[in-house]
């Protein structure tokens, strides 16, 4: 029998006619030999196959192929049935080399069988000493897929894996096999042991170790399909082979090897720790790795999308009691700050992968918004849901990109619907725009009828010491100033507000520096309105009334000085004080003009501006946080600009020495006026007794009128010890003001803001101070 066309002719139709020759010449144990030799050649499908085997043929070497294929196979069935030799449809697998019929379970893809020779069920496998049967491998690799040691199976815990007993009784590449196969049953212990032992603590990791149980009961599944083809019959043509067995356990091998390493993976992970890990199991390349990993990431996925859910449209952590999701509730917060403290982002939390941080961020606004409404602001009101990101839960588009773009729409919509609504009830139904001119009015003293009358009626009550004010007399005096203002026509709902407070007190304190106004807050308005908020503007007001002070003194100063000086000065005045007069009024023009520069600056250049980009901010502004930052910055801006920051210390210093320097001078100028008003009162006495005197025709003067003695002791007390006391009064305070005015612009001038900078030009802007310091000339030629 010839073949040449070897292109054109199947290496399985040669083998075919090879065994008949071989069964022919009643040799059926070598026929058996050389079909099982020739399927393991099949396996590599070598193109010179075919070749080889005609050449064989032709030359008539068969003992030779014999010999060859007894090296690695014997069989003690010398059967001649001629069914062995029948064709039927065969799986092949590049490891044992054994065919079997292709299985259908634990998600194996289809394969297509191949022809080939079919072999009897059950053979023997040998090698010199060592001899092992079909079924004794069959079973104890059951055994082994199920965690159990065996005869020839022994799991050792302390290598958690499979060693081989009874060396001797298995051939070495047989070992090889079966220590491949009991490789599934090591990993089976393994994932088993770690769903036994780790504690399902949060719905997450509920849900994950709920899908590994359900990879652990399709392996049962398995188990019970290849138990069920066990047969003792060998020629049963469904029965369990080892070739099957080692086929049925490729794809769970690599499954399990996957499973376990996930589970080392997230031993210790819990919450969005648990799903970026496996979320970067499912973007593996690896088409059965993704298989395995997805069913577990959609799986731990549902519960954290229940509590997004939840957290965004009802400001609730459903069923989050062990800190799985990224968003905490500390719980007891003060009111004040229930907005900043009430739900904070635990970042180790975050899904990495799934979303970012700026959306973890959102989504933590989003739901704090709905949470400061519901339970501060007593809002109700249902948020609407988004359909399509409610049945998130349960669609496998969770891992597409689109999907996760629409998520990202539905959190930045979310967030401005919720944020909108909250400002909405706070500007509507708690009147915060209302309450914050209020503060500006009242506080920041924008209400100057108020300011002035309020000044004019408390002036007697601040000038006595601190210890000697009384509550109740200064909520008096403040009715009665809000009645004869403006103040009076302002919403019911600020004035019930409005209040007097009394700072704590030090020995030698004035009315003046312990007075001071209060504004009440309370509600959701506190979130913005904190008590350190109202500290500060405390701390403006103290300012700001010290300030006005100082312009009110000037002013008093001013109406006395002039109605004194047409007395003093005039044609029956006192010649000596004139010097004095002049030197004082020089003095009181330039605390004047350094008062009035100083209100204009705090009026305009600091409430103004600042106040004028508060409110375009708060126009702009999406959420409370926008808010609560602009308010922030409104009160940075006011607090540096007019010098009570902690980076104008020094300045703010030479400025108090200033206000200091202007008190004296009032004392001091209170002092000599009533003096010099004393004097001329005598000499007007002394005038009109001398022409009494005249009209009664006696002298006018006469050394026994002890009045008139009296008179002219006094007067020669004001003409020797005052007025030299006062002229050296006001040089003093003269020479300290100026020396202070002049270290006080030095130090504007080494600021950093254009509008202190363009105080210190204003102050001098007759450049007399730069006359006298040479320093602040240098200065001004970079201005």
């Amino acid at each position: 029998m010839v073949l040449r066309n070897s292109e054109q002719v199947l290496p399985e139709t040669i083998c075919d006619r090879i065994c008949k020759r071989f069964a022919s010449s009643n040799q059926n144990s070598k026929a058996i030999l050389i079909a099982e030799f020739v399927n393991k050649l099949l396996v590599l499908s070598p193109n010179w196959l075919s070749s080889a085997l005609i050449f064989l043929n032709e030359l008539g070497i068969e003992d030779r192929s014999l010999s060859i294929s007894q090296q690695c196979f014997t069989t003690k069935n010398n059967s001649s049935n001629s069914r062995n030799l029948t064709k039927q449809p065969v799986i092949s697998t590049p490891k044992d080399g054994f065919l079997v019929s292709a299985p259908k379970s634990f998600g194996m893809s289809s394969i297509k069988p191949e022809r080939s020779l079919a072999l009897p069920r059950s053979h023997t496998i040998s090698n010199i000493n060592c001899e092992i049967s079909e079924q004794g491998l069959v079973k104890d690799s059951i055994f082994a897929l199920q965690g159990v040691s065996s005869s020839y199976l022994h799991f050792r815990i302390s290598e958690d894996k499979f060693f081989v007993q009874n060396e001797d009784k298995i051939p070495c590449s047989t070992r090889a096999v079966l220590l491949k196969v009991s490789e599934l049953g090591a990993l089976f212990i393994k994932i088993k042991k770690f769903v036994d032992k780790s504690l399902c603590i949060g719905q997450m990791r509920q849900a994950f170790m709920a899908a590994i149980r359900a990879e652990l009961s399709e392996y049962y599944r398995l188990l019970a399909i290849l138990e069920a083809q066990i047969s003792t019959d060998e020629y049963q043509t469904n029965s369990l082979t080892w070739a099957r067995l080692r086929l049925w356990t490729l794809e769970p091998l690599q499954r399990f090897t996957l499973l376990a390493a996930i589970c080392d993976s997230v031993k210790t992970q819990e919450g969005g720790q648990l799903l970026a890990s496996l979320l970067t199991f499912t973007h593996h390349g690896n088409h059965i790795w993704r298989s395995v990993s997805t069913p577990l990431f959609l799986s731990s996925l549902v519960p954290f999308v229940k509590m997004l859910l939840h957290w965004m449209f009802e400001g609730r952590l459903h069923g989050d009691t062990d800190g799985e999701f990224f968003v905490s509730l500390p719980g007891g917060v003060r009111l004040e700050r229930y907005w900043q403290e009430s739900a904070l982002l635990r970042r180790t939390m975050i899904p990495r992968g799934l979303i970012t941080e700026k959306q973890a961020e959102d989504i933590l606004m989003a739901g704090k918004s709905v949470l400061f409404l519901r339970v501060l602001c007593k809002n109700n009101e249902p948020v609407t849901e988004d359909e399509d990101f409610k049945n998130a839960e349960k669609c496998n588009e969770l891992l597409n990109s689109n999907f996760l773009l629409h998520i990202n729409a539905v959190i930045r919509g979310t967030l401005y619907t919720n944020s909108r609504r909250m400002l909405r009830v706070l500007y509507d139904e708690y009147h915060f725009l209302l309450h914050l001119a209020a503060l500006r009015r009242y506080l920041l003293l924008g209400q100057g009828d108020f300011i002035r009358h309020l000044m004019d009626v408390m002036e007697k009550q601040l000038s006595l010491s601190a210890k000697d004010l009384y509550r109740h007399n200064l909520t008096a005096n403040l009715e009665t100033a809000i009645r004869s203002t403006n103040a009076q026509y302002d919403d019911p709902k600020v004035l019930e507000r409005l209040d007097v407070r009394v700072l704590e007190t030090s020995p030698g304190d004035l009315g003046w520096d312990v007075f001071s106004l209060q504004y009440h807050v309370a509600g959701p308005i506190c979130a913005v309105f904190t008590s350190e908020s109202i500290r500060l503007y405390l701390q403006m007001f103290n300012f700001l009334w010290r300030a006005k002070r100082i312009e009110f003194i000037l002013s008093g100063i001013w109406q006395h000085q002039t109605s004194c000086n047409r007395l003093l000065m005039g044609a029956n005045g006192i010649p000596e004080a004139f010097e004095i007069i002049h030197t004082c009024s020089l003095l009181r023009e330039k605390m004047i003009n350094f008062a009035h520069q100083m209100q204009y600056y705090l009026a305009f250049e600091v409430m103004e501006c600042a106040w004028d980009d508060l409110s375009d901010k708060m126009k702009l502004a999406t959420d409370l946080d926008h808010v609560i930052a602009a308010h922030q910055a409104f009160l940075d801006t006011l607090l540096s600009r007019a010098l009570l920051d902690k980076s104008s210390k020094v300045v703010l210093t030479k400025l108090r020495g200033i206000f200091d320097c202007i008190v004296r001078y009032e004392e001091v100028q209170s002092f000599f006026y009533a003096a010099a008003l004393d004097e001329l009162q005598r000499r007007r006495e002394s005038d009109a007794v001398i022409e009494a005197n005249t009209r009664a025709g006696t002298w006018g003067v006469t050394s026994d009128d002890p009045a008139r003695m009296a008179r002219e002791a006094k007067s020669m007390i004001f003409k020797k010890e005052t007025i030299p006391k006062m002229r050296a009064e006001f040089r003093i305070i003269n020479t300290t003001y100026q020396d202070l005015v002049i270290e006080f612009l030095k130090k504007l001038r080494a600021q950093n803001d254009v509008s202190l900078c363009s105080l210190s030009f204003r102050l001098d802007f007759n450049e007399y101070y730069r006359g006298l310091a040479p320093e602040l000339r240098i200065s001004n030629a970079f201005m």
